[in-house]
């Protein structure tokens, strides 16, 4: 494992899955005087929003494992359709209350502000072409001495 492989946006991405699942912990909606966070309120909303920030979470678990920006690449480019779920439903949740008298509370846009950033952390992941000096292969090329005029080399003697 070598943390110095995991790029800016794969850092973001991590981050913002943490911030993701954290705010399904934190108070989503409220009924007179009683708030309930994300939790309470679904069955499966829940579930496909804490899938799709463990996802990100292990986008640079992966990466830090892995010797090749291919790995992390492929994983980026996948869960990216898995956040664009969790995001359009985080999104749903926050316009759309699930019954009438119901304030929205600060778990439910922190979600779908974390979701839709995880979108573009995600993409520029993907984007992102810069390998880090500790993903690039090391070549010790050990040069040799030109031959004399005669053809015999300096080398070998």
């Amino acid at each position: 494992m070598d943390i110095r492989r995991v790029r800016t946006w794969e850092w973001l991405t991590g981050l913002g899955g943490v911030v993701l699942l954290v705010s399904l912990f934190l108070p989503w909606y409220s009924v007179g005087g009683e708030s309930a966070n994300a939790w309470d309120w679904f069955t499966v909303v829940d579930v496909i929003i804490a899938i799709a920030a463990l996802c990100a979470m292990a986008l640079p678990i992966v990466t830090a494992f892995q010797r090749t920006a291919a790995v992390p690449q492929a994983l980026s480019s996948t869960i990216v359709w898995i956040l664009a779920v969790a995001a359009v439903l985080a999104v749903i949740r926050l316009l759309n209350p699930p019954a009438d008298g119901v304030s929205r509370d600060a778990g439910v846009w922190i979600a779908a502000i974390a979701a839709l950033s995880l979108i573009a952390f995600d993409v520029k992941s993907m984007r992102d072409k810069h390998f880090p000096s500790s993903m690039r292969p090391r070549l010790d090329i050990e040069t040799i001495p030109a031959p004399t005029a005669d053809g015999t080399r300096r080398d070998m003697q």
